[in-house]
């Protein structure tokens, strides 16, 4: 082949273009047009010279060396490959068959991936329906309560495969009643324990003692119904009488605006 730069003749030694692949010159490179096409570089000497290649040399050279059969069995072999890996993969076949469903496809592998993309989606679809089925059924079992017959019913109105919706239905007006059973239940605990609560708190307020520790510091002294205690507040002193039943457990709020004492919440 010819050198592709004549000013690296002198290194290489080379001095004329020898190929076989040359037609005659067409002309010295300056002003060459790129429009002339495939090019091949020599040097005659004394003034670098542009040549066309010669196509047809070229390819009946391929032929002789045997290069566009090798082409052609590289590139099929790789056609193969990219399907086999492409096997059990979305994203590859789609990828393969973008490639060669309006090109290259001497096996019919497009069609073949077409197939296996279908039943690779269709095997997805049916595992997300076995999944909502399961879901369901398990929803169902697991709903014990009006909260979960509630959720269930409400969840799966458009879905009800097995037809279990009435069955829900017919169970929630029981397990309402059932869980407004254990809200009374519950509140009457509590109200239980408020008073309970209560009654403590005021039995405490009674027995306070001078040096007992309230929630605004320590009774100094005590006149019932009051008690003095020691809480210091900017500009209105360090002791202050409150009523008895107002004060509370020690480390609750002590709450005061403008000197008057507000309760435990600020």
């Amino acid at each position: 082949m010819c050198q592709r730069r004549f000013w690296r003749r002198k290194k290489s030694g080379y001095q004329l273009c020898t190929s076989q692949l040359k037609t005659p010159s067409v002309g010295a490179i300056n002003g060459l047009s790129t429009a002339l096409g495939t090019v091949l570089y020599g040097w005659t000497g004394t003034t670098s010279v542009v040549y066309r290649v010669d196509s047809e040399a070229l390819l009946a050279a391929a032929k002789d060396a045997d290069l566009i059969s090798a082409a052609n069995k590289m590139y099929y072999n790789d056609y193969r490959k990219k399907y086999a890996d492409a096997i059990g993969d979305t994203r590859r076949l789609n990828l393969f068959i973008q490639t060669y469903r309006d090109s290259y496809d001497p096996d019919n592998l497009v069609s073949e991936a077409n197939k296996q993309l279908l039943a690779l989606e269709e095997k997805s679809a049916a595992e997300k329906e076995q999944a909502r089925l399961h879901a369901y059924r398990q929803s169902f079992q697991a709903a014990s309560d009006a909260a979960q017959l509630r959720t269930f019913i409400l969840t799966y109105g458009k879905y009800d495969p097995d037809n279990l919706l009435p069955q829900a239905k017919d169970k929630l007006p029981r397990a309402e009643k059932e869980e407004a059973k254990v809200v009374a239940e519950a509140e009457a605990r509590l109200r239980k324990f408020a008073v309970e609560e209560d009654r403590k708190l005021a039995g405490w307020r009674d027995n306070l003692k001078i040096g007992d520790e309230t929630n605004c510091g320590p009774v100094v002294d005590k006149k019932p119904p009051l008690v003095r205690v020691y809480f210091p507040i900017a500009n209105f002193g360090n002791e202050h009488w409150l009523r008895a039943n107002q004060v509370e457990y020690p480390g609750r709020g002590c709450c005061f605006l403008n000197g008057h004492y507000v309760g435990s919440s600020c």
